[in-house]
């Protein structure tokens, strides 16, 4: 039985307790492994820009009762522990990992609904969809909130797994690793830290090509849905919305 320990942390920086497991194996998983996408946070990371707030008339007194909803979370973390034998696949360890991070994220996003109004749940729901894009459907939540067909599903399915690919190189390519050996070797703490700053710089080669990776993957998608499918993704995206450029904040 091997256990994989992550913490993710909304700087970018993942903690990597390691027992018994080869130096390679420990990049190959972390490497495999897109915890990375929840660095952002999710709708805690969107509703704290300056333009959502407004966008989703954001009072005064909601935004302080949501200061205080993050200020009493662990900073952003999400912890994940993922145990397997030698032999389990990437994809069923994934499937723990996704499953852990969805329950800590949904926990934080159930706060956030408690502050805001049913109209403004709605819309912050909208911008999420604009945030991320046409790739959400790869989201099982979001597949079952817009009844995608089987057929449909089963086509995104590689298309989000090969930008998957690409992220994951770019993300490696961004990536320090600092590793810390207890004093008896019975246990490592492997710390990766990205350097999103790159991400950040519109002509950087990784942003250029995380960008163009995206665009594909989304074109894909898109052309893969149905007309009804295309007229409820439309719908659950609501009126478009423009992100404001001079705000910080990746959409890969």
């Amino acid at each position: 039985m091997r256990t994989l320990g992550l913490i993710v942390f909304a700087c970018g920086t993942v903690a990597m307790p390691i027992a018994g497991m080869a130096q390679s194996e420990i990049t190959r998983l972390r490497l495999a492994n897109p915890a990375i996408r929840v660095a952002g946070g999710g709708l805690s990371s969107l509703i704290r820009r300056a333009d959502v707030q407004r966008a989703i008339h954001l009072s005064m007194r909601q935004r302080a009762e949501l200061d205080a909803v993050f200020q009493g979370s662990a900073s952003g973390r999400v912890v994940v522990s993922v145990r397997g034998e030698e032999t389990a696949s990437r994809n069923a360890l994934q499937q723990q990992a996704d499953e852990q991070i969805r329950a800590q994220l949904g926990d934080a996003d159930g706060k956030i609904k408690a502050v805001l109004t049913a109209e403004q749940w709605t819309r912050l729901n909208q911008l999420d969809l604009q945030w991320r894009g046409p790739l959400a459907m790869a989201d099982q939540v979001v597949a079952e909130r817009l009844k995608l067909s089987q057929e449909s599903r089963n086509e995104i399915a590689p298309i989000a797994a090969r930008y998957g690919a690409v992220k994951s190189e770019v993300m490696a390519s961004l990536t320090q690793a600092q590793e810390d050996v207890s004093p008896d070797g019975s246990r490592r703490t492997v710390m990766m830290r990205v350097n999103a700053d790159e991400l950040e710089r519109p002509f950087s080669p990784a942003r250029q090509k995380l960008k163009k990776a995206k665009r594909e993957a989304e074109k894909a998608i898109l052309a893969i849905l149905t007309e009804d499918e295309r007229s409820r993704w439309t719908a659950a995206c609501g009126a478009p919305f423009t992100f404001r450029a001079d705000i910080k904040g990746l959409r890969f």
